[in-house]
Parts: structure tokens; C-alpha cells; sequence
């Protein structure tokens, strides 16, 4: 097996609970009923059998089972959203979009209606030959007024004209106001995924893993056709691989138990 596993730089939480750490190579897994958010138990938890692959670090010798990487784990969401997000950095998105809703305030369940009015929109672009490039989409609620509202990063974007949108937006369900800019320059990128990118692609499924999957329809986000031109699993072992020559080697390696 040609697994490599990172482990986070905080080995242990509050109370000596396990923290959170990377996977090099291998895929993020979303369980095949995402709807019941974190029903799986604690990976890191449980008990190492003979012939069981396990991380062990260098340095203090702790030993780890090897993550389960399923999206219903809570020792695995927070990991698995920090590797999406490399891989949405990774592919450089040009724009970034955010849309509103009137109706959707503390929906208990809010993607599929979402989902249902950004495909109405990218219906209507494509038959007005508008370019709106590939989405990224993360869907998010206010903390105090509920309000559902769309956080899309977009690769490929294009000027648009704005009162086309408007009323694109408008027709397909969501609320008339909007946010749409490009992401000209590095320095502007940066911020952008340290700040708002950051908040709701990363911290969310850290600080509140059931919350963000009941938003988000039991996934890390939503991706169209060719956000990712190699593929999201490439997209995401690449990305790790480029972030990890600019960090510390792990010190974290693969053995099997006996």
C-alpha cells in the first residue's frame, strides 16, 4: 500500500483527544447515506488488530490507527475539508460569487433547493451565450438571522453584466442581491482563502462538522463539470503534495501493527 499519511503539527486536543492530520494519496470517501452526517465512530479510536495498517510518529513513538478518510467520521470531515481546499486554491479560481436567498432562512436542509436554482441559472446563461465559468459552491446560513446564502469560488470566470445576472438571479429564486468579483493578483487570492474562502470551505466543517454537512447536503462542497480539470482526487493529492514542501516533513509514518 503507498499510503502516506501526515499527521496535524497538534498531535492531541483538550482531554488528550486525537487530533485531526492529512492524507498524502489516497481519496476523500463520502458515505453512501450522506444525509446522516456524522453517524460513523471516532477512526482514531478505535482498537489496532494484528496486520492493521498504523501511523506512528518518530519522534514520541504515539501510534494512530490509519484514518477511515469518510466524511461521516468526526476524526476525518475537518481533514477532508482542509484537503478540498487546497485543491480549490490549487486550480486558482478567478472569481469569487456570492448569492443570497429570501426564503431559505433556517432551512433545515437548504442544498437541494440551492442546487436546483443554480441550475436554473446555468440553464439560462447557456441560452443566452454567457460564459460563467465553473462553480465551486458552499452553502452557508447567518449566524444570527439565518439567512441561506451561497459562497461560490469560479474558475474561469468572465465579466459579466450585471443587471443580466440580476435578473438571471432573480428568475431562478434567489434574492437580487449579489456579490461578483475577480480575484486579480496573488496577493488578492491570498486574502481571500485566508479570510472569507477559509471561513466556510475549512472552519466551518472544524468548528461545527454536523452543521456545515446539514448545509452542504453531506459534502465538502459542490463542484461543476471541470472546476477541477485533472479530477477532484488529483486535484487534491497534488495540491497536498505542493503545500507539504512548504511545511515541515511529517513525522508520521506508516507501519503495519503486529
Amino acid at each position: 500500500m503507498a499510503t502516506n499519511q501526515a499527521y496535524g503539527a497538534a498531535a492531541t486536543g483538550e482531554a488528550g483527544a486525537a487530533g485531526p492530520f492529512l492524507v498524502q494519496t489516497d481519496q476523500t470517501l463520502t458515505d453512501d447515506d450522506a444525509r446522516r452526517w456524522l453517524t460513523r465512530p471516532a477512526c482514531l479510536g478505535r482498537e489496532l488488530r494484528p496486520g492493521d495498517y498504523a501511523m506512528v510518529h518518530r519522534d514520541t513513538g504515539e501510534i494512530r490507527p490509519l484514518r477511515c478518510q469518510r466524511n461521516g467520521c468526526p476524526d476525518c470531515i475537518g481533514v477532508n475539508a482542509f484537503r478540498r481546499s487546497l485543491a480549490v486554491q490549487y486550480v486558482k479560481p478567478s472569481h469569487e460569487l456570492t448569492l443570497t436567498t429570501t426564503d431559505l432562512h433556517a432551512a433545515a436542509e437548504p442544498w437541494p433547493q440551492v442546487q436546483d436554482r443554480l441550475r436554473v441559472l446555468r440553464q439560462a446563461a447557456k441560452r443566452d451565450a454567457v460564459a460563467l465559468g465553473a462553480f465551486g459552491t458552499y452553502v452557508e446560513q447567518g449566524a444570527k438571522s439565518g439567512m441561506t446564502h451561497a459562497h461560490i469560488v469560479v474558475r474561469d470566470g468572465q465579466r459579466l453584466d450585471f443587471d443580466w445576472l440580476r435578473a438571471r438571479l432573480v428568475s431562478a429564486g434567489f434574492a437580487a442581491r449579489f456579490t461578483y468579483s475577480a480575484l486579480r493578483s496573488d496577493a488578492e487570492f491570498s486574502s481571500y482563502v485566508g479570510k472569507s474562502f477559509g471561513s466556510y470551505a475549512t472552519k466551518g466543517y472544524r468548528d461545527d462538522a454536523e452543521d456545515a454537512l446539514r448545509l452542504n447536503g453531506g459534502r465538502v462542497g459542490h463542484f461543476s463539470r471541470g472546476f477541477f480539470p485533472v479530477g477532484v482526487r488529483r486535484a487534491e493529492v497534488e495540491s497536498l503534495a505542493a503545500w507539504g514542501q512548504t511545511n515541515q516533513p511529517s513525522p508520521w509514518t506508516m507501519r503495519v501493527w503486529s
